[in-house]
């Protein structure tokens, strides 16, 4: 079913809030996390839709045919798209506007993807050539530098999400899967009783979210009523609000399992996610 207009429009409108800017010198500050990745830099964005071409899928079309190889770069410009595992895995990844729909995996290396790339909903894309590309960013290491880095990202948040899935419970993963979410669209709110909350659009429909955390609809239903008998979390039709706090036991596997690194890391995920997520006053 095709997300109604005005929750696409929420999506949209949460994604140009976020400001994440980074270069060579400062890498990005926001944490890598599962399942979604991170923005493209505003400067390859720009680069891909000066050259690049749009064009628009149906909800659950494919990106690149059975068959075909993958020889184009994409940026997804509206809706939401996933990519999987094999040509008939289940998905691992989507992708929101403003990211990588596909292309990012053999870009150097010309190699077979070991993937499928699909709209979840209707999208619109911009695809440049990768050949095209890569002799733009001959001429401009800066950009070339860029385009690595942003990679880089792409594969460290696809690698966690390939360690999450055997080693962590279907709750674990389900509550990976909604603070990549709320991280990504959220916002704190607080209640006039000093509770806080993230407040963020209802994420992509049931069957995507149990494919992404490899579980069941039926214990992924499950675990989302006992967040909300614990009232760890509250849904309306086109929106959710969850605690920080039920995020903290995935938080903390993260930081066990992630090397030192040049960014450091906030020891609490509400310090962490207060860097960069907005407040809304009561």
């Amino acid at each position: 079913m095709q997300p109604a207009v005005s929750w696409t429009a929420s999506v949209n409108e949460a994604i140009a809030r976020r400001r994440d800017c980074w270069d060579a010198r400062h890498p990005s500050e926001i944490p890598v996390l599962p399942f979604v990745t991170h923005a493209l830099h505003p400067e390859l964005a720009a680069l891909v839709r000066r050259i690049g071409v749009r064009r628009r899928y149906r909800a659950g079309s494919a990106f690149v045919q059975k068959g075909s190889p993958v020889s184009d770069l994409a940026l997804l410009e509206n809706g939401v798209s996933a990519r999987t595992l094999g040509s008939a895995g289940r998905a691992i990844a989507i992708s929101l506007p403003g990211r990588i729909a596909f292309g990012n995996l053999n870009f150097f290396s010309g190699q077979p993807c070991f993937g499928s790339y699909y709209a979840v909903t209707e999208c619109e894309l911009t695809l440049v050539p990768q050949e095209l590309m890569r002799r733009i960013l001959e001429q401009d290491p800066g950009l070339s530098w860029l385009l690595c880095t942003q990679f880089e990202l792409a594969r460290q948040s696809d690698r966690l999400s390939l360690a999450m899935l055997p080693q962590l419970q279907t709750s674990e993963r389900l509550k990976a899967f909604f603070l990549s979410w709320c991280a990504t669209l959220g916002h704190f709110e607080t209640d006039p009783d000093g509770a806080r909350w993230i407040s963020a659009p209802s994420p992509v429909a049931r069957r995507e979210i149990c494919r992404v955390v490899n579980a069941s609809e039926v214990s992924v239903n499950l675990e989302l009523a006992a967040w909300r008998r614990s009232r760890d979390l509250e849904s309306a039709r086109r929106s959710i609000r969850v605690k920080p706090s039920l995020f903290e036991p995935v938080w903390d596997w993260i930081l066990r399992a992630e090397e030192p690194g040049a960014v450091s890391r906030s020891r609490t995920l509400e310090e962490a996610l207060s860097d960069f997520l907005g407040t809304k006053a009561p």
